[in-house]
């Protein structure tokens, strides 16, 4: 499960080599898994009146760097479906590299298949002093504003700009790593073959994600049935995105996640029972229904709250901005629930959701269904 924010291509480079075949969850029965996303200080305080974050807001506005791309962490094997699509993309806008492969293999009906593919995070370090001292302020106020509206603890180890490579993920409770771009460096491998011959593509590539915040849990299933949770320790964040207001509601929206995603789970764990659900394709619906119920009590949430604490704080976010996120979440499937989800903290309000939320989350997801098809 992953909740996350805003997806840009950029380069690839092929190469081919003759390799043996091989080939993310295929089975629930027999195991894998499903992805459900500098100075470090303690903050206690809300952001006084008088603090003004309109600088922030104009540094956001710039034109986003695209480098020095440092390393986040070490190559993954998955099959994660966004940096699958941008390979085919690939093959698609390349047709002479089919070509070449046709040629190779004598002509003929072509098959393919994804043998391997792995990616891991790369990210821009924010080196701006400024900028970077200014973001993590507002993360530390924004969340601090949002635990004294909701009365949840605070999950957080700390909130650290990242400057380096490969930083220590902790084993305890959540660290925030601030950075002002994310992307993801992959490498697939894909057979192509005939009744006679085979051979192999190896795309290599980065993709700025454009996600601006994600915070993800893993189900793993194992042999018989059995599952479980496995939180991530970490979470991060980037300062640039093409709405400067995107980026504001990041600190809030991904705490929110962090501290209801207990709830979530349990009422998951509890579909999947009922329900007799073993197949992948069964427990990923399961997921993907609970993950936008989620979705749409968080942005409730934010849209109720955070408004008024960015209008105080930064005299250049105009209404239009945050219509524009709204708008922008509600066209992406996640966010499918996301309208009705405002609509109904409006009515009963914000803390009556979160009661609801945290006691019977179940009796939250049922106010999304339309009463017509009830």
């Amino acid at each position: 499960m992953n909740s996350g924010k805003g997806h840009k291509k950029d380069g690839f480079a092929a190469s081919r080599a003759r390799i043996t075949r091989r080939a993310f969850l295929e089975k629930a029965a027999s195991g894998g898994t499903l992805l459900m996303a500098a100075t470090v200080m303690p903050y206690s305080s809300i952001a006084s009146p008088e603090k003004d974050y309109s600088r922030l807001v104009d540094f956001m506005k710039l034109p986003e760097k695209k480098e020095p791309l440092l390393v986040f962490d070490d190559f993954e094997k998955t099959n994660e479906e966004e940096c699958r699509k941008t390979s085919m993309d690939y093959l698609d806008a390349h047709p002479e590299l089919i070509r070449d492969i046709k040629e190779d293999l004598g002509g003929g009906e072509v098959k393919w298949r994804i043998d391997d593919f792995k990616h891991r995070f790369l990210f821009v370090p924010e080196r701006r002093p400024e900028y970077a001292a200014l973001f993590q302020d507002y993360c530390h106020d924004a969340i601090e504003y949002m635990l004294d509206k909701t009365g949840f603890h605070n999950p957080y180890r700390k909130i650290e700009t990242l400057l380096h490579d490969k930083p220590e993920i902790p084993k305890r409770a959540v660290t925030v790593f601030l950075v002002h771009n994310l992307a993801r460096e992959f490498v697939g491998t894909y057979s192509f073959f005939n009744h006679k011959r085979k051979t192999s593509v190896v795309l290599k590539g980065k993709i700025f994600t454009g996600i601006v915040g994600s915070y993800t849990t893993r189900l793993r299933l194992r042999a018989r049935g059995h599952f479980g949770f496995v939180n991530d320790t970490y979470t991060i964040w980037q300062n640039s995105a093409r709405n400067p207001y995107t980026v504001l509601t990041v600190p809030v929206e991904e705490t929110l996640h962090i501290v209801l995603r207990e709830h979530t789970h349990r009422e998951i764990k509890q579909d999947i029972q009922l329900n007799g659900a073993k197949s992948a394709v069964e427990v990923k619906k399961i997921v993907k229904d609970w993950l936008a119920a989620e979705e749409a009590v968080v942005g409730g949430i934010v849209h109720a709250v955070l408004p008024d604490f960015v209008k105080k704080h930064a005299n250049n976010v105009p209404d239009s901005l945050i219509a524009a996120d709204k708008d922008a979440k509600c066209e992406r499937e996640r966010y499918c629930d996301l309208e009705q989800g405002i609509e109904i903290i409006e009515k009963i309000g914000y803390k009556e959701a979160i009661n609801m939320y945290t006691n019977d989350a179940r009796k939250f997801k049922k106010l999304l269904i339309p009463s017509s098809l009830i």
